[in-house]
């Protein structure tokens, strides 16, 4: 009686074999970007949806005062991993802040937010390797100049914004304006300042992101508090809703949560969404 032949795989037939298996389902590719550079900064993907959303018409004072004392001591530095759908390991991202003092200078947070693809998923779908940073006031906590590298697979951009409180404009690399609503931010101050908002039960806040050349108003609203495991660890959080605002509309079509602890840190120790291409959770390490 002969061997059993055996069927050897090389690492790109293994590929093959579960692109095709039954057990995945792949989004667009075009849908995996918006995961990457949206999830990783804790807004996640922005994308419209209304067909099921209720009407939400905002406030008259939709502009509540942003609490200006930092949770944040100095110099901190956030590692989390990224799981999406079944794969455990899907990404990276990390937080950093540190305090930079000059004599005769204001004193200043330069904040930090990197965020790349890794294992099956930088194989699969995309490699991404994105860096966000952004110099903010250490008083008032406002943004004075923001920067981003984004590489996704071969393709590499470099942005940047300046904030004009005074005039309130924002200037743009390419040479364009937009107006400087209050409470706007960019990708890097964005997360951090989610920490510093005013959020008792049930209670909201409005607060918009620039992103390139895109403003988005987004709300944050404060569902309740709960325990929640992450790693092996239980933490005391709030789990704050971040919703998107458009043309009267009020979306939680990804249903972006938020996870901050209760204590005087308030440190985001779990981020969720909920896309049609599966469950996305951002966990600290």
């Amino acid at each position: 009686m002969g061997k059993p032949v055996i069927q050897k795989r090389n690492a790109g037939n293994t590929i093959r074999h579960y692109r095709e298996s039954s057990a995945f389902s792949r989004p667009a590719r075009g849908s995996i970007q918006p995961y990457f550079r949206k999830v990783a900064l804790g807004v996640f993907a922005l994308f419209v949806a209304f067909a099921a959303q209720a009407p939400f018409s905002l406030p008259k004072d939709e502009i509540h005062a942003v609490t200006r004392s930092a949770p944040w001591k100095g110099a901190e530095r956030l590692h989390y991993r990224v799981s999406w759908a079944n794969f455990v390991a899907a990404g990276e991202l990390t937080l950093e802040c540190k305090e930079v003092s000059e004599p005769g200078k204001k004193k200043i947070y330069r904040l930090g937010v990197r965020a790349r693809s890794v294992d099956w998923v930088r194989t699969l779908f995309l490699n991404v390797n994105d860096a966000y940073e952004s110099s903010v006031d250490a008083e008032t906590l406002l943004p004075i100049q923001a920067e981003a590298r984004l590489e996704h697979g071969n393709k590499i951009e470099q942005t940047s914004i300046r904030f004009d409180h005074q005039n309130r404009v924002a200037r743009l690399s390419n040479g364009q304006t937009r107006p400087l609503s209050p409470n706007t931010y960019d990708a890097a101050t964005l997360i951090f300042i989610l920490r510093t908002l005013e959020l008792g039960s049930r209670e909201t806040q409005i607060v918009r992101l620039l992103d390139q050349q895109t403003v988005y108003t987004l709300r944050a609203e404060a569902e309740r508090t709960e325990s929640v495991r992450v790693g092996q660890k239980d933490y005391q959080v709030t789990r704050v809703a971040i919703k998107e605002v458009k043309n009267g509309l009020c979306q939680d079509t990804l249903r972006i949560r938020l996870y901050l602890t209760l204590d005087s840190r308030r440190v985001p120790v779990l981020m969720t969404a909920e896309p049609a291409w599966g469950t996305i959770r951002v966990e600290l390490q």
